[in-house]
């Protein structure tokens, strides 16, 4: 299946779906993230998560991203997806919690440094994860900034 006319949100891109199976995904060129995983998020963070791979497919296409690194900033952002689904955003979360989630945004923004070519644009896909610097006590904008160096 393939079609250039897909639009999710403010999304809009070419769709190929012949490795994926089963219903409930949104299905981009490199990148695949299961509404399941999204809708197990407090809304607050799964709008967020989903803005924030719309943005990074985005890139992932107009940059050329061979498919195997693609691959592994999904499984990357599924990991994020996977430690927060338990998360709201109005609790405070334990330090190993924190941690753990920063340690994984800082993985997706070094990722995303090493296959993308623009340093400056690549910083800006994460603003859709504002949201997550009150999960971690943190801003994600200090985090990528650390990680770009």
């Amino acid at each position: 299946m393939s079609g250039d006319n897909i639009k999710y949100g403010n999304i809009k891109g070419s769709v190929i779906g012949g490795k994926v199976t089963g219903t409930g995904n949104i299905v981009g060129k490199n990148v695949v993230v299961h509404n399941q995983k999204i809708e197990q998020l407090h809304p607050v963070l799964g709008e967020s998560l989903k803005l924030f791979s719309g943005s990074v497919e985005n890139l992932i296409k107009v940059h050329g991203v061979p498919e195997a690194e693609a691959r592994e900033v999904n499984r990357q952002i599924e990991d994020l997806a996977d430690e927060v689904k338990d998360v709201n955003p109005d609790e405070e979360l334990p330090y190993a919690k924190k941690s753990i989630v920063k340690a994984k945004i800082a993985g997706i923004a070094d990722t995303l440094f090493r296959v993308l070519p623009s340093a400056v644009e690549t910083a800006a896909s994460f603003t859709p994860l504002a949201p997550f610097s009150k999960v971690i006590g943190e801003s994600v904008e200090g985090i990528v900034k650390a990680v770009r160096g």
